[in-house]
């Protein structure tokens, strides 16, 4: 894939992805030398994982300081040369969240990238308007949609709503967000 079609946030999915492989590897390894007795190694192993884990919340934490940065005010004339549009004109990050773990819940508690946004845009579908659904100008292909719901689901993960620890492009509801979901049930029938 050329560099040029490859979103933001797609960028930030395969450079914290390539963590977990690293993490999965290190904690086999941890789990080796423990079985051996060599606990200097168990040690070692473990700063070093804890390091990765580290890295990868200080990169999901960068990710969601790039898009608010992103997301400016910006006059109409730029929007309508295919640049950055104006903040308020697209539906709100905020506005996923629950479609999102809908989303996760329906398909079972986990699924790949693609069915949860698919499941998204059938619930969304009413609420998705025109700038919504056009495509991403740093790509030409992609729907702004898509980008911000991937943007809001970084935000779940942060908040723990959304598992952390799963492989590239698997989406997991946290038990933390079966709860939260829950609860923005019964606010809803209130």
């Amino acid at each position: 894939m050329p560099i040029t079609s490859i979103t933001t946030s797609t960028a930030f999915d395969l450079l914290l992805s390539e963590i977990d492989p690293h993490l999965a590897e290190l904690q086999s390894a941890i789990a080796d030398a423990a079985k051996r007795g060599a606990y200097d190694k168990v040690g070692q192993l473990a700063k070093t994982a804890q390091e990765l884990a580290d890295l990868k919340k200080e990169l999901a934490a960068v990710e969601n300081r790039y898009n608010r940065l992103i997301e400016t005010d910006e006059p109409d004339e730029l929007a309508a040369e295919g640049k950055r549009i104006r903040r308020g004109l697209k539906t709100p990050q905020d506005a996923y969240r629950v479609p999102i773990l809908q989303a996760l819940v329906a398909l079972g508690g986990r699924s790949e990238l693609h069915p949860v946004l698919e499941r998204v845009h059938e619930l969304m579908k009413g609420q998705l308007n025109e700038h919504d659904l056009a495509v991403l100008p740093s790509d030409g292909v992609t729907p702004r949609w898509r980008n911000t719901a991937q943007w809001a689901r970084n935000s779940l993960r942060e908040e723990g709503l959304i598992r952390d620890d799963t492989p590239r492009a698997v989406w997991e509801i946290s038990e933390k967000g079966r709860q939260w979901l829950q609860e923005q049930r019964k606010a809803a029938l209130r």
